[in-house]
């Protein structure tokens, strides 16, 4: 994939928020359990297994992603997401799917890098 620039090998489904805020930092890997799934998604390229990102939202609110995959031997990273208010209502989500129409700029650039330093 030389010579792709992240934009041109993940497709996001809504534009990010105009007025995102978000903030990123990186953290220790977390245990997601008692945490909702706010988001999820999974790109597969060229054949290789899926790299995955997923968001959690703890009881107080708090946002936590992981970069990971399955069956690849990747670099694995945790963030935590401030600044954002993302849509979760369990029956909007079971209904319609996740939708990624909060996810801040930052994050999703920050996931195009890491999927292009990973294909």
């Amino acid at each position: 994939m030389s010579g792709d620039s992240p934009q041109d090998v993940v497709y996001w489904d809504t534009p990010p928020p105009r007025k995102s805020r978000g903030k990123i930092e990186y953290v220790a890997p977390f245990s997601a359990r008692g945490m909702k799934r706010a988001y999820g998604r999974g790109d597969r390229f060229s054949g290789r297994a899926a790299l995955n990102m997923d968001i959690w939202q703890n009881r107080a609110g708090q946002l936590f992603v992981r970069f990971w995959s399955r069956n690849e031997e990747v670099d694995e990273y945790s963030l935590t997401i401030s600044g954002v208010d993302p849509v979760f209502e369990p029956d909007t989500v079971r209904e319609h799917g996740f939708s990624d129409a909060w996810i801040p700029q930052a994050l999703r650039d920050e996931y195009e890098s890491w999927v292009v330093s990973e294909c």
